[in-house]
């Protein structure tokens, strides 16, 4: 899948945003869930860390990725711990708010932490 997630990367990277977007949302849709996510993942950090192009990786998790749940696996592994931590509070995905508080913690993010840690008490 590595090298099928290179090539399409590299296509893809000349096309406009919007042809881009339209195509993860297809792989999302038409696509078993442990292969999409892969792919997906792949891309971006081609993306990420080849091209040097954060901020299209971050457009792309923002405005393709519509499982809340997937988009704030990628904000973890693309450190965006902020927005990670919002979408984790708000979707109730506490099985990432350990990940998230432990990341927050060394990036000296305080309130995230002291979030965390009050959510996580009160289960």
């Amino acid at each position: 899948i590595h090298p099928i997630a290179n090539k399409l990367t590299d296509l893809l990277f000349n096309e406009d945003d919007q042809t881009i977007i339209s195509f993860i949302e297809k792989i999302m849709e038409f696509s078993n869930l442990k292969f999409s996510e892969s792919l997906i993942s792949l891309i971006l950090m081609r993306l990420f860390y080849v091209h040097q192009n954060q901020d299209f990786a971050n457009y792309i998790i923002s405005h393709a990725i519509k499982d809340p749940d997937f988009k704030c696996r990628l904000l973890v592994q693309f450190m965006n711990i902020e927005d990670a931590f919002q979408i984790a509070k708000t979707q109730h995905i506490t099985h990432l708010l350990p990940l998230i508080g432990n990341i927050a913690q060394s990036k000296n993010l305080a309130v995230i932490v002291n979030d965390v840690t009050r959510i996580l008490s009160k289960q």
